[in-house]
């Protein structure tokens, strides 16, 4: 019988992949940040893999709806 990881558990193996890649060729080289494509290359994923599964931006916060509220696409402005 063949079993299946879930997909949270495929994404968590992934994420992880990911993160060591990162972390393994900034041990190599701390001067600079590893790029994209080279953590791809080491965790044997796809470039756009790695901006599904790891963000590099934070997902933004909810609208506060004060007044001064200075978000580009804020729906209260």
């Amino acid at each position: 019988m063949i079993t299946y990881a879930s997909a949270a558990e495929d994404k968590q193996a992934r994420r992880e992949a990911i993160l060591e890649a990162a972390l393994a060729l900034f041990l190599e080289d701390t001067r600079r940040l590893p790029t994209v494509a080279s953590v791809a290359t080491r965790s044997k994923l796809a470039k756009g893999t790695i901006y599904i599964c790891a963000p590099m931006t934070p997902k933004p916060a909810k609208c506060s709806g004060r007044a001064d509220c200075r978000r580009a696409r804020c729906p209260r402005r």
